[in-house]
C-alpha cells in the first residue's frame, strides 16, 4: 500500500510539472514566436540591396512603382517582361502590388523592405503554429515545431532577400485559408466560406504553385477530419470557380514564354531532378547552404543521407501510413515540382526561398515520428529540440550577414559555388580593385564565354587598358550573342572606331546606341560631332554639338566648339549668338574666342 500511495504521489506530480509547462506555454507561447525570429532576423534591418532581382524591382521599376494606377496594371503583365512577350515569365501580379504600395511608403529605402519580410515571417511563424494546433497536434509540438521553421538556416534568404516575400506572402495566404477552410467544413459558416475563397484567390495571384492548395486541402478534410468528401461539395465549387477566373486573367497576359514545347520541359524536368535530393539535404542537413545555388555544384549525398533518416524514423515510429504522413510527403514534393517545370536555359538555380513553403510538409511527417510521439520524453525532448533551435537560430543570424550588401552577397556565391560564371562576374562589378576586378571577369569567361554580359564586361576592361583589338572582339561577340541590345555596346564600338579613326562606324555605332537608350547621351553626340568633323561634314558635327548643348546646356567644350565651327563655316552671326546665348547661361568663354568672333 505505501508503495502505491508513493506511486500515486509521484505519478500526480509529474501530472502537476506537466501542466505546469503546458501553463507556461500557453503563457508565453506568443512571446515565443514573436521574439524568437524577431532575435534571429532583426539585422535585416542593416541589409541593402543584393542587386539580385531587388533593385529590378524597386529602383529599375521606380516609374512604375510611383503610378499608383499600376495596382491594376500588375494583373495585366507578366513579372518581369510587361513589353518583352517572347521571354520565359511569370503572372504574380500581388508581389507587383505589393511593391507599389511599399514604394509609396519607403520610396528606395531598403530597410522599410527588410522590415516588412521580418514582419512577414513572423506572421508565418504564428500562422503556422494555429495550422499545427488546428489539425490536432498538441501545444508542445506545435510550438517546437514552428519555432524550428522560425529559425531554419535554410530559410534565411526567404526573409533576408527582398523578393524571398513572395513566399512569404503565399504561406501567410495558404494557411490563413486553410484555417478558414476547416472551420467551414467543421461548422459550416459561411462568413468562413468567403474568407477562404478570398485567401485562396490571393494565394493564386500570388504564386501559381497555389494552384496544389484544394488537393492538400481535400485530402486533409477527408484523411485527417474525416469528413465525408460529400459534404465538401460547395468548397469544391469555390475552388474550381476560383482557378477559372485566375486562369482566364493569366491567360490575357499571353505570356507566350509559358507555352513551352512538352518535350523541353520534360527534358528540362529530368534534369532538374536531383533538386528534390539537394532541397531535402539543406532541410535535414543545412550544412550545403548557398545563396546562390547552381545545381550542378550542390551534392545530392545531403539529400541521400536524409531520405535514409526519413525511412529510419517512419519505420522505427511505425508511421508511414498515417494521414499527416502522407499530407507531409505529399505537401513537400507537390510544393517543390513546379521546380521542375522551370526551364534550365532560364533558370539554372536552386534558390532556397523556394523551400519556406515545402519545409511545413517535412514538419509534418515528423510530427508522426517518435520525436513527438511521446517515446521522447520530457526534458530529453526539450534538450534536443532546444539545441537544434539554438544551432539553427545562430546560423541564420550569421547568414544575414551574406546580404549586407552587393558585394557581400556576391562574394558569397563565389565562395560557395566558386564554379558559378555569373557569380563571379557580379562581383567583379563591384570590386575597385582594377586587377581583380579583370582577373574575376576572365574567370568567368573561362566557366562560360557565352553567358549575358561577359563579353561586354571584358570589352569595357579592355578599351579602358587601351587593347581595343581585344576589346573590339568581346563587343562584337555580345552582340552576336545577346537576345537584347545593349546600348553601352555601340558606344564602346563606337569609341574603338573613333580610336582607330574609323569615323563612319563610330558615328554608326554611336547612332545606334543612342537610338536605343533614348537619345539622352550627350557624350554619344559629342564623339558623332567630332567624327563628323574630321570627315568634314561640318553641317552635321554643327547639328550634333546643339544636341549636346540641349541635354547638357552648361558643357563648356561643346559650347566652344560650336562658335568654333560657326566661324570654320563662315556663319558669323550664328557665332555671335551662340555667344551671347553662352553668357546667358553662364558658360564660360576665353578671351581669344570672344576676339576671334569680335565681341570682347
Amino acid at each position: 500500500m505505501k508503495s502505491t500511495g508513493k506511486t500515486t504521489i509521484s505519478v500526480k506530480k509529474k501530472a502537476s510539472s506537466r501542466e505546469e509547462k503546458q501553463s507556461f506555454l500557453r503563457k508565453y507561447r506568443l512571446a515565443l514566436l514573436v521574439l524568437v525570429p524577431f532575435a534571429v532576423y532583426l539585422n535585416v534591418v542593416t541589409l541593402q540591396y543584393t542587386c539580385l532581382d531587388d533593385t529590378t524591382f524597386i529602383l529599375d521599376n521606380r516609374e512604375y512603382n510611383q503610378n499608383a494606377s499600376n495596382l491594376f496594371t500588375s494583373f495585366e503583365r507578366g513579372l518581369f517582361q510587361p513589353a518583352d512577350k517572347s521571354q520565359y515569365d511569370y503572372y504574380r501580379p500581388l508581389f507587383l502590388v505589393d511593391m507599389i504600395v511599399e514604394y509609396h511608403i519607403f520610396g528606395e529605402n531598403a530597410t522599410g523592405y527588410h522590415v516588412t519580410n521580418l514582419l512577414f515571417h513572423i506572421l508565418s511563424v504564428v500562422l503556422l503554429f494555429l495550422f499545427f494546433k488546428k489539425i490536432k497536434l498538441d501545444e508542445t509540438t506545435s510550438l517546437i515545431l514552428a519555432l524550428l521553421f522560425a529559425v531554419h538556416p535554410a530559410l534565411s534568404q526567404a526573409v533576408a532577400w527582398i523578393p524571398g516575400r513572395n513566399d512569404m506572402m503565399l504561406m501567410i495566404f495558404l494557411l490563413a485559408g486553410m484555417l478558414f477552410t476547416i472551420d467551414f467544413a467543421q461548422l459550416r459558416r459561411w462568413q468562413d466560406f468567403v474568407l477562404q475563397m478570398l485567401f485562396f484567390l490571393l494565394a493564386l495571384f500570388t504564386k501559381e504553385t497555389a494552384i496544389i492548395i484544394p488537393i492538400l486541402a481535400f485530402f486533409l478534410l477527408t484523411r485527417v477530419f474525416r469528413i465525408p468528401w460529400k459534404q465538401l461539395y460547395p468548397l469544391g465549387i469555390g475552388w474550381a470557380m476560383a482557378i477559372f477566373f485566375w486562369f482566364f486573367m493569366e491567360s490575357t497576359v499571353k505570356q507566350s514564354g509559358n507555352k513551352l514545347p512538352f518535350r523541353e520541359m520534360l527534358e528540362s524536368g529530368m534534369s532538374r531532378m536531383p533538386a528534390f535530393l539537394q532541397y531535402l539535404g539543406k532541410i535535414f542537413l543545412p550544412v550545403n547552404l548557398s545563396v546562390h545555388p547552381q545545381i550542378d555544384e550542390i551534392s545530392i549525398i545531403w539529400g541521400l543521407l536524409s531520405v535514409g533518416m526519413i525511412i529510419a524514423l517512419l519505420i522505427f515510429s511505425k508511421s508511414y501510413f498515417k494521414p499527416l504522413t502522407i499530407l507531409g510527403i505529399g505537401w513537400f514534393l507537390l510544393f517543390l515540382l513546379p521546380v521542375l517545370a522551370v526551364p534550365r536555359t532560364f533558370n539554372d538555380l536552386v534558390y532556397e526561398h523556394r523551400l519556406y513553403i515545402p519545409m511545413v510538409g517535412i514538419l509534418l511527417l515528423l510530427s508522426q515520428t517518435f520525436l513527438f510521439s511521446g517515446k521522447l520524453k520530457g526534458i530529453y525532448r526539450d534538450v534536443l529540440f532546444g539545441t537544434i533551435i539554438l544551432l539553427f537560430g545562430a546560423m541564420s543570424f550569421s547568414r544575414v550577414g551574406y546580404f549586407k550588401n552587393p558585394l557581400a552577397y556576391w562574394n558569397r556565391a563565389v565562395v560557395e559555388t566558386p564554379q558559378n560564371a555569373y557569380s563571379k562576374m557580379m562581383t567583379a562589378t563591384w570590386v575597385k580593385d582594377d586587377a581583380l576586378q579583370e582577373k574575376l571577369f576572365r574567370e568567368a569567361y573561362a566557366i562560360d564565354s557565352t553567358m549575358k554580359d561577359i563579353n561586354l564586361y571584358l570589352g569595357k576592361v579592355s578599351f579602358k587598358n587601351k587593347n581595343y583589338a581585344d576589346a573590339e572582339r568581346h563587343l562584337k561577340k555580345e552582340l552576336a550573342i545577346s537576345k537584347v541590345k545593349i546600348p553601352d555596346n555601340y558606344f564602346f564600338l563606337g569609341q574603338i572606331a573613333y580610336e582607330q579613326k574609323d569615323y563612319k562606324n563610330a558615328r554608326k555605332f554611336m547612332s545606334e546606341g543612342l537610338r536605343i537608350s533614348g537619345n539622352n547621351n550627350p557624350s554619344a553626340y559629342f564623339l558623332i560631332a567630332q567624327a563628323c568633323f574630321f570627315e568634314n561634314l561640318l553641317d552635321s558635327a554643327a547639328i550634333n554639338l546643339l544636341k549636346v548643348i540641349e541635354l547638357d546646356p552648361a558643357d563648356s567644350q561643346a559650347n566652344n566648339n560650336l562658335v568654333l565651327l560657326y566661324m570654320q563655316l563662315g556663319q558669323k552671326d550664328k557665332a555671335v549668338a551662340q555667344i551671347q546665348r553662352m553668357k546667358a547661361n553662364g558658360v564660360k568663354t576665353s578671351p581669344e574666342l570672344l576676339k576671334m568672333v569680335g565681341t570682347e
